[in-house]
């Protein structure tokens, strides 16, 4: 239990700004629901929504999340080590401590990998709409109303 402390600890450090965070990130945008421009600000939907609206939002979802991930990456990393410093030579508590920093990076690796294979798929199911354009960024789907 007692090595559970300190990870929870930072865990909800990092998840207190980012609950705060989240009320005022704009989930829909860049859909356009209705709307004859995507939505921006703090405005919401404006009429119905198609199903590449639906995309839209799902992929700021995802994206959202990604942040989240890269925070906590780096905060159990800053945490492994301080407790690389703080072992004071034992090999155990090193070899635990450089484990933590290699899970970490680990993990990171495999949500960005997941988050490019389900982005390509979102962008598929999308359709071919701004693939033509000199603006078009393969990372963000676009629709259009």
């Amino acid at each position: 239990m007692k090595r559970l402390l300190i990870p929870a600890f930072l865990l909800f450090m990092l998840a207190a700004p980012h609950a705060h965070a989240a009320s005022i990130t704009n989930l829909w945008e860049g859909a356009y629901c209705g709307a004859t421009a995507p939505i921006a600000g703090d405005a919401g939907p404006q009429g119905p929504c198609s199903f590449c609206d639906a995309l839209i939002v799902g992929s700021n979802l995802i994206n959202f999340a990604i942040q989240a991930s890269i925070a906590i990456t780096t905060i159990m990393i800053a945490y492994g080590a301080l407790r690389l410093v703080l072992a004071g030579g034992d090999p155990g508590k090193m070899t635990d401590a450089r484990e933590t920093m290699t899970r970490a990076l680990k993990g990171l690796f495999w949500v960005v990998t997941a988050w490019m294979l389900v982005n390509v798929f979102l962008l598929f199911l999308a359709g071919a709409s701004g693939k033509a354009s000199p603006n078009w960024k393969w990372y963000r789907v676009t629709c259009t109303p």
